[in-house]
């Protein structure tokens, strides 16, 4: 009898973990679709100066008297010299290391802690 309220405990746990990963799952996408629904919105300040320091990037150099720091200019420069300068792609970036973030930053959380609080 023991044995099966063991067993019966374990697979209750599995499962609430299994749900507690769906709605982290969920919620994520949900916040990634919102942020995707305002992407080509006018350019904020800080925006703007990553625009422009990524983009002389090459014929003045990396610097970070730019008002920006040197990996956002190191991340938005490749891709900025690639396919221009479209708001579309200097909103994705941030929007990438943001989801990437808050994923690492769950599943730590999960490990350290549980999931419950990880949530």
């Amino acid at each position: 009898m023991d044995h099966q309220a063991t067993e019966f405990k374990q697979k209750r746990k599995k499962k609430k973990t299994k749900t507690l990963t769906k709605i982290f799952w969920i919620i994520l996408v949900i916040s990634i679709l919102i942020k995707l629904s305002a992407i080509n919105t006018a350019l904020y300040d800080d925006e703007s100066n990553y625009a422009f320091a990524a983009a002389n990037a090459y014929s003045i150099g990396f610097s970070p008297s730019h008002y920006s720091g040197l990996l956002a200019q190191w991340a938005f420069a490749p891709l900025i010299q690639l396919f221009g300068v479209h708001i579309f792609l200097l909103r994705l970036i941030p929007l990438i290391f943001s989801t990437l973030t808050i994923i690492l930053t769950f599943y730590l959380a999960k490990k350290l802690y549980s999931e419950k609080t990880a949530l």
